[in-house]
């Protein structure tokens, strides 16, 4: 048995003997010679088939990515378009809405600022009204207590005119029928007179203390419930200017 690259090669044995071992090998080197020629060619062969598939199937892929291709782009041009023309519509719909939007807002602007006009008018209209409401209530209040202050003091002015009316006249009638008893008694009714006279002082103080302090009380009551309407009005008014405020503010953040 004899190898030469790679081919194992057997010569049968009667053939060896005829042959001889010189001839057999040279035999051997032909048959590795035609077959190393033999595998040569088929490789050549091959190698030509596959350059050939190759070059077909490379032709055939070309083909097929330039067709790729052109379906890419054609794709990318149609994708395009459709992104060009929904990006103008949806520019065309943002624009009719921002138009929209603004219109709205403006009217409600306008809406509101009327509002806000009118209800600070009628405010106004009613502060004033309540204004002259309570002044007139005041003036009236202070003429009805002005007015019982002088009625007062006139009643207990005709009470003690009338009470030393009668006094006097009593002691004018007691004088004439006791003319005798009047020197001796004119101390002790000097000492009487001056005693009722103080007593009627003292009455008198506490009549003109009692109507001062009424007079102050009924001040004070006044006092107090003008400062309630003015609280009252301040914090209405307050609300109002703070209520605008809002408004404003709530404009303003809209616009």
């Amino acid at each position: 048995m004899y190898t030469k690259y790679m081919a194992v090669i057997t010569i049968p044995e009667p053939l060896r003997d005829r042959l001889g071992d010189r001839a057999a090998e040279s035999l051997v080197d032909i048959i590795s010679e035609v077959d190393v020629k033999a595998r040569h060619e088929a490789i050549l062969i091959a190698e030509e088939r596959l350059e050939r598939r190759l070059s077909e199937e490379i032709g055939k892929v070309n083909e097929r990515l330039t067709g790729i291709e052109g379906k890419i782009e054609s794709e990318s041009a149609r994708l395009e378009g459709k992104i060009e023309s929904e990006a103008a519509r949806l520019e065309g719909k943002i624009e009719s809405e921002a138009a929209q939007l603004e219109g709205k807002i403006e009217s409600e602007a306008a809406r509101l600022e009327g509002k806000i006009e009118s209800e600070a008018a009628r405010l106004e209209g009613k502060i004033e009204s309540e204004a002259a409401r309570l002044e007139g209530k005041i003036e009236s209040e202070a003429a009805r207590l002005e007015g019982k202050i002088e009625s007062e003091a006139a009643r207990l002015e005709g009470k003690i005119e009338s009470e030393a009316a009668r006094l006097e006249g009593k002691i004018e009638s007691k004088s004439a029928l006791l003319e005798g008893e009047i020197k001796s008694e004119t101390a002790r009714l000097e000492g009487k007179i001056e005693s009722e006279a103080a007593r009627l002082e003292g009455e008198i103080r506490n009549l003109k203390s009692e109507l001062e302090e009424k007079i102050d009380s009924e001040t004070s009551k006044l006092e107090n419930r003008i400062d309630t309407l003015e609280l009252r009005l301040t914090v209405k008014l307050g609300a109002v200017v703070a209520t605008g405020i809002v408004i404003v503010a709530l404009l303003v953040k809209m616009l």
